[in-house]
């Protein structure tokens, strides 16, 4: 059965002014052209007002400007970051550990907490640590000395290097690289290229999200640091040794 919020909770969720039926409970969240009679949907526009009012769904989110109507609706200051809480809020659910998969491999002195959940085939290092609620899917492949922190998702065929530190709460998508090594070489008087060694570490602090396939070069010395609260979209190259601040959005592509 699907989990149902009755209308006046969802108000206050997002501080809001409710405008209508108390008693409907909701259940899922759509667009305005397909959501059902238990679910919700928003308007960011008050001009397109004559879309809602041809809606099935059982209540909207609506601007505080917006006008009267003998639909149900909630007046918020941002329609667009309440129904994000509110669609958040519906999918919220407990978290329940599959355990760990029995091909998966690990490595001398690595602990792994017990409620964590790890999927077919991973490969985990030595002296490695993976805190509570942590979820791995199958395929990823973790380094030495790597430390990943509570209620952290790591998609499927992620590879973390050795000695990365991953936050609480960080979302790393499918085919990531964290921790290969930077692009640097010394040039000598012949023209040869000479490999330096990469001998830093990458830090991905708590509330970070990284999109798929993307790419964060472990540090020349020191640190390649992504700081709390950083939004990272798909197939961005994060070079060694860069410093990104807190809260930080990197859109697709950029490098």
């Amino acid at each position: 059965m699907k989990k149902q919020i009755n209308i006046v909770k969802i108000a206050e969720l997002v501080e809001g002014e409710l405008c209508g039926d108390e008693l409907i409970e909701i259940s899922g969240f759509g667009p305005l052209d397909r959501a059902g009679a238990h679910e919700l949907s928003f308007l960011v526009k008050t001009a397109e007002q004559a879309k809602l009012e041809s809606s099935q769904a059982a209540a909207f989110i609506v601007p505080e400007d917006f006008g009267e109507s003998e639909k149900t609706v909630i007046k918020v200051k941002d329609p667009y970051l309440a129904s994000a809480l509110i669609q958040n809020k519906l999918l919220e659910a407990p978290y329940e550990s599959r355990g760990i998969h029995p091909s998966v491999v690990v490595g001398k002195g690595s602990h792994l907490s017990d409620d964590c959940s790890i999927g077919a085939f991973v490969a985990i290092g030595d002296r490695v640590t993976i805190a509570s609620r942590v979820t791995i899917a199958p395929g990823v492949v973790i380094g030495d000395n790597v430390v990943i922190g509570e209620d952290t998702v790591i998609k499927a065929n992620v590879t973390i290097e050795q000695g990365s530190v991953i936050g609480c709460r960080v979302i790393i998508h499918a085919g990531c690289v964290i921790g290969s090594d930077g692009y640097g070489y010394a040039t000598d008087r012949l023209g040869n290229h000479i490999k330096r060694p990469q001998l830093g570490t990458v830090r991905i602090d708590d509330d970070v999200e990284i999109g798929s396939n993307c790419s964060i070069d472990r540090a020349t010395f020191g640190v390649t640091h992504i700081k709390s609260g950083t939004k990272i979209d798909n197939l961005v190259q994060i070079a060694h040794n860069v410093v990104v601040g807190e809260n930080s959005l990197l859109v697709s592509q950029v490098g």
